[in-house]
């Protein structure tokens, strides 16, 4: 594994790279959902850091979704796979440094990877895209902030609002919560090697695969038609590239037996089958470039046609067949797919000050804050009736927490007054609390020229400096948090207002 801080000539190198050929807007946001719902596990080997002996990672052993943040980190599915299978340290926040032995992408390097670049930061981003009107914004455009912060554009909602989605905080993810007010002072901007006026939800790809629900099963496809390239190869054969157009397929397995498929493709073409039981190139059961053989268990499994090669020249058109041949055993005679139990879901215990090894709430999971108190903790989100609530295990219900306006899911027994008085703090919490660095300058006071230059500042402006408590830091803004109170859930009144108002900044 490579140790140290990462040279500034190898960071010049990196920013030198050549602008990519045109990219449709399609193309960024598959890759985009892609890293917001790619599945990985933290396991033990890496919490800490070979090349930093203060680091400590922010996710502790689990599973999760959506790639961590990485201070300065720049890399594609397959490899962020191979380096946490590796023991690569999960994810880094800006007073880690750029690290080389980390897995997980920053803002810029997001974006980046979105764009099919070399990694410009948030300040050289201006030099491959051009400035546009806020009203002209389309699909795979950015809110750039040089120094400071990029977040990706993906749509309007109903609520004529920015539907975005960024690498901040604690992970990449979807923010369809932070409003115009969380894009202020921002500059839009458009790649200037992007094309086209849309992006549809193309099928075939991680965010909406073909659905094989019944056998035999045959298809008849040409990747030179697939506008997906996010997987570069499989685990099983990880020394072979498949970085050409891919199609996905979700088998949704109901009887135990054995799972054979099969592709046929022309002399032109070359591509290969594997068979995954999770949304990671690690995960991956079996591989071959005509068919493979499987003993399977009910569940969930992913088929994958890639395009074999460092490039597209062996794509085209093939013919996938697939059956399930049954053993006659029940499903719980035969093994399925390994667990996969992410979390950071509507009612799991998150992080929160004194617990900071529980993980942080997930935006990409459906929860944006964390209700806490002095000895427990749920994943919530803000809510405006009782059916926004009603995902909550055990059920819940919608409240005003501060008398001011701002309500949230409660779960059922703080619903009718038994569970206390509860404390709010916000998905994509740092429970270490990044120290308050100007915005453009790295920790150590420099200029913060570089790859994580000002990716996790505070997108609002604020310092992050309360009156009191503990200040952590959500996805890019700081919060603060009074915990003095010895009472279960005794957040004082007044830290939950200031918490409600840094809200309803993000909000408008």
């Amino acid at each position: 594994m490579k140790t140290g801080i990462l040279a500034a000539s190898l960071a010049a190198t990196i920013l030198a790279a050549g602008h990519a050929s045109a990219v449709t807007r399609e193309e960024v946001l598959i890759r985009a959902r892609a890293y917001a719902i790619h599945e990985w596990s933290s396991t033990s080997s890496n919490q800490k850091a070979s090349c930093s002996p203060k680091y400590k990672s922010l996710f502790p052993p689990d599973d999760y979704v959506g790639l961590p943040y990485g201070w300065g980190g720049y890399m594609s599915l397959f490899e962020f796979d191979q380096n946490i299978l590796s023991g690569y340290a999960a994810g880094a926040q800006e007073p880690d440094g750029v690290l080389d032995c980390i897995a997980g992408v920053d803002c810029s390097g997001f974006v980046s990877k979105t764009w099919q670049t070399g990694h410009f930061t948030t300040s050289s981003i201006p030099t491959t895209s051009s400035q546009i009107n806020k009203n002209d914004m389309l699909p795979g455009d950015v809110f750039n902030q040089a120094g400071f912060h990029v977040a990706l554009f993906s749509n309007l909602l109903q609520s004529g609002e920015p539907f975005l989605i960024e690498a901040a905080g604690y992970n990449t993810h979807f923010n369809g919560f932070g409003g115009w007010s969380y894009v202020n002072g921002y500059i839009p901007r458009r790649f200037s090697g992007i094309s086209g006026t849309t992006a549809s939800n193309p099928v075939g790809t991680t965010y909406n695969p073909i659905v094989v629900n019944s056998f035999p099963f045959n298809d008849s496809r040409n990747t030179k038609n697939s506008l997906s390239t996010v997987y570069d190869g499989c685990n099983a054969a990880a020394g072979t590239p498949e970085k050409g157009p891919e199609f996905i397929y979700k088998l949704e397995i109901t009887t135990p037996g054995t799972l054979t498929a099969s592709v046929q493709d022309d002399a032109a073409t070359d591509v290969d089958i594997y068979l995954l039981e999770h949304l990671n190139t690690t995960a991956c059961l079996a591989r071959n470039d005509t068919a493979i053989s499987k003993t399977v268990g009910c569940g969930t499994y992913y088929l994958v046609v890639d395009s074999y090669g460092a490039d597209s020249s062996k794509a085209g058109p093939y013919t996938l067949s697939v059956n399930v041949a049954p053993s006659g055993q029940a499903c719980s005679a035969v093994a399925g797919p390994s667990p996969f139990n992410p979390k950071g879901k509507l009612g799991d215990a998150c992080s929160y000050p004194g617990h900071e090894d529980l993980p942080s709430c997930n935006p990409n999971l459906g929860s944006e804050t964390c209700i806490y108190g002095s000895s427990s903790s749920f994943c919530s989100k803000a809510c405006a009736n009782e059916n926004d609530c009603s995902a909550l295990p055990g059920g819940g219900c919608c409240q005003d927490l501060t008398g001011k306006g701002e309500f949230y899911c409660l779960t059922k027994s703080f619903c009718d007054g038994s569970g206390g008085k509860p404390g709010v703090a916000d998905a994509g919490t740092n429970p270490t609390g990044d120290p308050s660095t100007p915005k453009g300058q790295n920790p150590d006071g420099t200029s913060g020229e570089g790859e994580g230059e000002g990716d996790n500042a505070d997108p609002t402006g604020s310092s992050g400096n309360g009156s009191g408590g503990t200040t952590t830091t959500a996805s890019g803004c700081s919060l603060s948090h009074d915990s003095s109170s010895s009472a279960a859930w005794g957040v004082a009144l007044a830290g939950l207002a200031m918490v409600a108002a840094s809200r309803r900044r993000r909000s408008r």
